[in-house]
């Protein structure tokens, strides 16, 4: 029993540290570093939900995806596609 107890206290003062070490992370990064994670974050969704859904369909589903952040951590103002025909590097 008093094992259990002590795998139980260990287990979480790990999930208490990995969140404060998180939350140091997030400190540590600023609001303009995460920004700019969050949109590249939804910048790549929105190439696979192009490539799936179409052009149309993948703007609904990328404007959905931006609401669901809270206001001011995805500042994309617009977003443009590539033409299907055009040469990438």
């Amino acid at each position: 029993m008093i094992h259990a107890m002590r795998g139980q206290l260990a287990q979480h003062d790990c999930i208490s540290n990995k969140h404060s070490s998180r939350a140091s992370l997030i400190n540590s990064l600023g609001v303009l570093c995460l920004q700019d994670v969050f949109n590249c974050m939804c910048l790549s969704e929105g190439v696979y939900k192009v490539v799936d859904f179409g052009v149309d369909k993948a703007a609904e589903i990328l404007a959905a995806i931006i609401e669901g952040f809270p206001p001011g951590l995805v500042t994309l103002k617009r977003v443009e596609w590539s033409q299907p025909d055009a040469q990438h590097r």
